[in-house]
């Protein structure tokens, strides 16, 4: 990947920034059509986290289905534990869960 760039321990890649620029500009044009057509700006935008985060979910689930399967084929149980309570650990990701949890059971 080519590195934009650089503050210390921080890297933004140019790829990087294209996803998110394509993201926020998405983003703009779907809460302006839906103002036209009615629907609410706060609706739009949990739809957009959620759409962001089942990118991102699909994308590394495409990964691991075509391009590298055998790594997780071959898994011991105590690795796949180890990277489960490593998801599982993270706080970022069950927070963004439990968002979507409460915007579901609304």
């Amino acid at each position: 990947m080519k590195e934009l760039i650089s503050f210390g321990p921080v890297h933004i890649y140019f790829l990087g920034l294209m996803i998110a620029i394509g993201i926020t500009s998405a983003s703009i044009f779907a809460v302006k059509q839906a103002e036209k057509r009615g629907v609410s700006e706060d609706s739009m935008l949990n739809l957009i986290i959620i759409v962001v985060i089942a990118e991102v979910i699909g994308a590394r689930l495409f990964y691991i289905l075509f391009y590298n399967p055998a790594f997780y084929i071959t898994m011991d149980d105590e690795r796949l534990r180890d990277l489960i309570n490593e998801i599982n650990d993270c706080r970022f990701i069950s927070d963004k869960i439990a968002m979507i949890k409460e915007f579901i059971h609304r």
